[in-house]
């Protein structure tokens, strides 16, 4: 991921802390889910949920 994508992923967890009075652990949760979301889609098989199109997508990246 680009920087610049990275920044605005993880401003989902970050912005409401800043504008709501959180616990931190509320914190690390909600960034602890955004970590781990997208591994089910990223492991490359087909069972268990994995897309096999978004594993070459990752192995062939000069194409789409």
């Amino acid at each position: 991921m680009h920087p610049v994508e990275i920044a605005l992923y993880f401003s989902g967890c970050l912005l409401p802390t800043l504008f709501i009075a959180q616990h931190p652990l509320h914190y690390l949760f909600s960034k602890f889910l955004k970590e781990i979301a997208p591994a089910p889609g990223h492991h490359g098989f087909r069972a268990y949920g994995g897309q096999l199109n978004h594993y070459l997508h990752h192995k062939k990246f000069e194409c789409n």
